[in-house]
């Protein structure tokens, strides 16, 4: 347990660039009716960050639509793999700022709120920035899809050929594509995050059309032959809780 909390809540140095190259998504599954006590075991471990003085910082979410809850995901952007060396221990913080017999007590009653947790890191596909944690919007519309291997080559050129279309449009969407490197499926699962402002924005965001209007007739096709590809997908919106996030040095990331 104590290392998937130090993967939980351990997080990039100050002077992380505005751009990741590398995301760490840690997706907290809490148990139900647990979730006052989960998010008090975050503010905890903000705050005793903040008392030390700690190089940490994290961008908290909640999913909102399309996955069952109660359902977190935290999000740790780093540029280089030597930065994760110091990242800190939520535990050895907690027990600095309320001692060892109260920071153990406090370690040990968040924890217990947790049921599971997965820990994937994802690599930025082309040079799209991904917004600070300053500046995230208030929700994320987020897609997984886990493609076969034998057509990943044609996979990522039809994606190419869909962004041509959302670049012609007026109003281009903030797309941000990562692929993932570590955790099952790597190599052959990718991500799309999309920020949204207000749910309004699903009204007139319509990718089908967008797309029909670049391609005509051979829109239907493409988007066939794009899911006929895909073996696995999930689309769910995440809801940024600023709340449970320390943002210090403006560190990058969406979730």
């Amino acid at each position: 347990m104590k290392k998937v909390l130090v993967l939980l809540v351990g997080a990039c140095l100050l002077a992380a660039p505005a751009i990741a190259q590398f995301q760490q998504v840690v997706e907290v599954r809490v148990r139900a009716g647990h979730e006052v006590q989960f998010e008090n075991f975050i503010k905890r471990v903000r705050d005793a960050a903040d008392k030390a003085g700690a190089p940490q910082s994290w961008a908290a979410f909640q999913v909102t639509v399309g996955k069952a809850g109660p359902l977190y995901r935290i999000a740790l952007p780093f540029e280089k793999w030597s930065e994760r060396d110091q990242w800190g221990d939520p535990r050895g913080l907690l027990v600095e700022a309320h001692g060892a017999e109260e920071g153990m007590k406090l370690y040990t009653e968040g924890t217990s709120a947790v049921m599971r947790t997965t820990v994937r890191v994802w690599a930025m596909v082309g040079d799209t920035p991904a917004p600070s944690v300053a500046s995230l919007a208030p929700h994320y519309d987020v897609w997984i899809r886990t493609v076969k291997r034998d057509q990943l080559a044609e996979y990522q050129g039809l994606l190419r050929r869909f962004e041509s279309a959302y670049a012609s449009m007026d109003e281009n969407p903030n797309v941000t594509r990562w692929t993932l490197v570590y955790g099952e499926g790597n190599g052959n699962t990718f991500r799309r995050t999309q920020p949204i402002a207000n749910f309004a924005q699903n009204d007139a965001f319509d990718a089908r059309a967008v797309i029909g209007k670049q391609f005509g007739p051979d829109a239907p096709l493409l988007f066939d032959r794009l899911n006929s590809m895909v073996v696995e997908s999930e689309r769910f919106i995440s809801t940024h809780r600023p709340d449970l996030s320390r943002p210090a040095g403006g560190a990058s990331s969406n979730q």
